[in-house]
């Protein structure tokens, strides 16, 4: 991100985070950044910074501000103050502004809950909730900023709700009760956190503490009749409100798989390794490795999607960086999570980690699709424990190691888009 309005209103230089001038210079930027890629007429520029109390001057103050906003990101990769018709607009992709990175986030979130991907949804609404560094707009006043605000608290408020939702989803209703309550203490009068908080000390066996926020909210307001239902259901403890705890969550990570068509031959060999290997009992581990560019990542997004009724149990998926900067015991910290189990159920020693991780995967036909992995040793900790279970890696490496010691099989894609096969020893 490059430029921040959920905080105080900010550009990102290369000493670090700097406020966007005095408060009016501060303000056209924001109204500027709130109509990203839009044009915003000089005429309401000055409305939205000076309010019934333009400056003398005029637009001769909005000029100079412009200008002096101008040199301040002349240094910021691809965002920019450009001139259109008769308003300026500031130009960038949307993830360069914490505004719109959020609202991505969100948007992904809801598609994930949309289809029940629940413990994804929860990541993303967490991812999305981290773009906010404080109240938006913060050093910047008037009227539009006002209004503003006020929508983008709004917005805020609807935000944690469905993220504390899906933490609920997720059976993680322990973990999220403080911060809930920080949340309701900070919305008194927004009945539907009140309701996921309600919900959430029910569930963490404290009905009468959920009771009681019911009856602090009556106290401030009328209450809606959803509130009032829940109250009544949470009083006569209705078996419903716990929640399907028993079930283990099925996570469906795989990426959208890319459109293309073609390379029916590979995906024919890479059914042949996995149908071949099946038969030998244990886990199946095969790679597609190659040269960047070689189309490795997509073949196998796209097998992985004709091939994922095979594993009902869940489709797991991480981009270990070639680089080598995924930790795998953190990799395996969110498998797990994903896999249903608590956060404080976790080890923190690795060894107990990967046997715990074996151990839930004993029983699960499970895929796990590894991808641009640089080192052998990145894969061993997420190999599942059961023999239904399938992991498929990409590396532009050969990764030897797991083919002599591991029993891999490999497909080899060459940079003209024809392919080798190599088996394993032994």
């Amino acid at each position: 991100m490059h430029v921040r309005l959920l905080g105080n209103v900010e550009v990102a230089t290369a000493d670090g985070w700097r406020r966007a001038g005095p408060a009016k210079q501060s303000a056209v930027l924001a109204v500027l950044a709130v109509s990203l890629n839009r044009p915003v007429n000089q005429r309401t520029l000055l409305e939205r910074v000076w309010g019934d109390a333009p400056p003398p001057s005029g637009y001769s103050a909005l000029y100079s501000n412009l200008a002096r906003l101008r040199r301040l990101i002349a240094d910021v990769p691809g965002v920019s103050i450009e001139r259109g018709g008769d308003g300026y607009r500031l130009t960038a992709e949307p993830e360069a502004v914490d505004l719109f990175r959020m609202r991505s986030l969100a948007e992904a979130a809801r598609r994930a809950t949309a289809e029940g991907r629940h413990s994804e949804a929860a990541g993303l609404w967490r991812a999305a909730k981290a773009c906010r560094h404080g109240r938006p707009l913060n050093n910047v006043e008037g009227g539009w900023v006002d209004e503003t605000r006020r929508e983008l608290q709004r917005e805020w408020s609807s935000l944690l709700h469905d993220h504390f939702a899906a933490e609920l989803e997720c059976g993680r209703h322990t973990e999220v009760v403080a911060e809930l309550t920080e949340a309701v203490l900070a919305h008194p009068l927004d009945e539907r956190l009140t309701a996921v908080l309600m919900r959430a000390l029910y569930r963490d066996g404290r009905q009468s503490e959920a009771l009681e926020q019911f009856q602090r909210i009556s106290r401030l307001t009328r209450t809606g009749p959803e509130l009032r239902d829940l109250y009544r259901r949470i009083l006569q403890q209705e078996p419903g409100l716990r929640g399907a705890a028993s079930a283990d969550p099925v996570p469906r990570q795989l990426p959208r798989p890319p459109g293309g068509t073609g390379r029916d031959e590979e995906l024919r060999r890479l059914s042949g390794l996995h149908d071949g290997e099946s038969r030998h009992g244990g886990v199946p581990l095969l790679i597609v490795t190659g040269a960047a560019g070689t189309g490795k990542t997509d073949l196998v997004l796209r097998w992985a999607a004709d091939a994922a009724v095979d594993f009902p149990d869940g489709q797991l998926f991480h981009h270990m960086g070639q680089t080598g900067v995924s930790d795998p015991q953190d990799v395996l910290t969110g498998f797990l999570c994903a896999l249903g189990v608590a956060a404080e159920e976790i080890p923190r020693d690795a060894d107990e980690r990967i046997a715990l991780y074996r151990s839930t995967t004993a029983d699960r036909r499970i895929l796990v699709v590894l991808d641009d992995v640089a080192d052998p040793a990145m894969v061993r900790p997420l190999l599942p424990g059961g023999p239904g279970s399938l992991v498929l890696v990409t590396s532009r490496n050969g990764l030897s190691g797991l083919v002599a010691l591991n029993g891999a099989r490999r497909l080899t894609l060459a940079a003209d888009g024809d392919e080798a096969l190599s088996h394993a020893d032994g």
